[in-house]
């Protein structure tokens, strides 16, 4: 499966522009007309970074927003969210998307497998968590 804006390789077949979900930690809760004002932000100058961010999601009550990014790298992806709101996630990883098929030949959407990274511009409390298990199993 390829990404949208994947790049053509030198074998002809076409590159995955690679995945981070990125995630941001607000006290006191979200609200849903900045996030949406953020996200506007975004998408207006993502272009000069060659960076696509795809959809995002929110836990109003948990204070997180998640933002789903295609990027050359996490720090492509970051410099967007600081150029556009100055404000960057607090965890960034790079995520694969996969899908597996389903009795009668359906494709369903896979868990997305998170590969830790670093990233120097993330805040001093970013953490890493690692989980043992198979996608989509229990821990």
């Amino acid at each position: 499966m390829t990404s949208g804006n994947g790049r053509g390789g030198q074998d002809g077949k076409e590159e995955r522009m690679p995945l981070f979900m990125d995630v941001h930690r607000i006290e006191g809760g979200v609200d849903a007309d900045d996030t949406v004002k953020a996200h506007a932000a975004d998408l207006r100058i993502q272009g000069k970074y060659g960076v696509r961010y795809l959809r995002y999601w929110v836990s109003k009550e948990a204070g997180r927003v998640f933002c789903l990014v295609e990027a050359p790298d996490a720090n492509a992806a970051t410099t967007v969210h600081r150029e556009a709101r100055g404000l960057v996630a607090d965890e960034i990883w790079r995520v694969e998307e996969g899908s597996f098929l389903l009795p009668g030949g359906r494709r369903r959407r896979a868990p997305i497998a998170l590969h830790p990274i670093s990233c120097p511009h993330a805040g001093a409390g970013a953490r890493v968590r690692l989980r043992a298990g198979r996608l989509g199993g229990r821990e």
